[in-house]
């Protein structure tokens, strides 16, 4: 970065870290602001939708990094990585779906260490490719997380089921070893001491498709489980003199205590598909509140 800042700015190399923390300020600013909006995002549509969206981002900015002519167009690709950057709290929270409990420590320390060598080896790739281009890193680095866009939104094809006996068999299912959204007939368990530790699609029914080609299962075309929930307030106002008044108020959130579950994950080959590992939302919580108003 501080070389492509030195060039367009027509400036000493040691200069050039001034105007590169304005870069990182923009970037961490809209991190700042947008983090929350992402997180709610992927929590409606989805966690892998929010992350190849982001990938998509970075692609962009990476393409705006390598073709900017002016210092000033540097921001409008920090700004936009910055809107989808934030995708590491996402990429945990998909972790934390797809992985059962015994094993989330484990593998959050596993992203962690990819994280962590990320931060080791970018920058090194990165000098090695500068000193063949200045332009070059930015070129591999925007067709990388492009190509990662476009290979995450791998297509499925129906071989053994078709769609509308499949939709039949999404719902929620409790079992004592599990709850799936997906039929546990449709799926090989394996089960350890009770509790179903691997879950995949039974073979024959679900497959990758042809190359070059997106399968003929539909897009968004499965519901996940209802969410419902129902909370309860009730205030007691009682007036002291004209100015002071005394009030006493109980709150029940999730009164009826109904647990919302999350559907996990819907990559067909992964070893929990079906397999609901996490809640949405809280279990009841009350609350009572005496207060003097004046």
């Amino acid at each position: 970065m501080p070389p492509l800042i030195s060039h367009l700015k027509h400036i000493p190399l040691n200069e050039s870290s001034q105007y590169g923390s304005f870069l990182t300020f923009a970037f961490a600013f809209m991190q700042f602001l947008f983090a929350p909006l992402i997180g709610g995002l992927s929590d409606k549509y989805g966690r892998r939708p929010v992350l190849l969206f982001s990938l998509f981002g970075f692609g962009i900015d990476y393409l705006f990094l390598a073709l900017a002519p002016t210092y000033s167009l540097l921001f409008v690709g920090r700004i936009i990585a910055g809107i989808t950057g934030a995708s590491f709290s996402v990429a945990n929270a998909y972790l934390a779906d797809i992985t059962p409990p015994e094993q989330r420590a484990k593998n959050f320390g596993l992203i962690g260490a990819a994280f962590g060598l990320g931060f080791i080896f970018g920058p090194m790739l990165g000098g090695l490719l500068g000193a063949i281009d200045l332009h070059l890193p930015f070129y591999v680095a925007a067709g990388r997380t492009t190509f990662n866009s476009s290979a995450g939104n791998n297509g499925v094809q129906l071989v053994g089921i078709d769609m509308d006996t499949l939709k039949k068999n999404v719902g929620l299912f409790k079992t004592p070893g599990g709850i799936f959204f997906i039929n546990p007939n449709l799926l090989d368990l394996t089960i350890v001491n009770g509790k179903v530790t691997k879950s995949t699609i039974k073979a024959g029914l679900l497959t990758a498709p042809a190359p070059g080609t997106f399968g003929n299962f539909p897009v968004n075309s499965l519901s996940g489980p209802k969410y419902f929930n129902f909370d309860l307030s009730i205030t007691k106002r009682i007036p002291i003199t004209e100015r002071v008044r005394f009030e006493l108020k109980g709150t029940a959130i999730n009164v009826l205590n109904h647990p919302n579950f999350i559907y996990g994950t819907q990559n067909f080959d992964s070893t929990t598909f079906g397999l609901i590992t996490t809640q949405r939302g809280n279990a009841r919580q009350m609350n009572i509140i005496a207060q003097m108003r004046f």
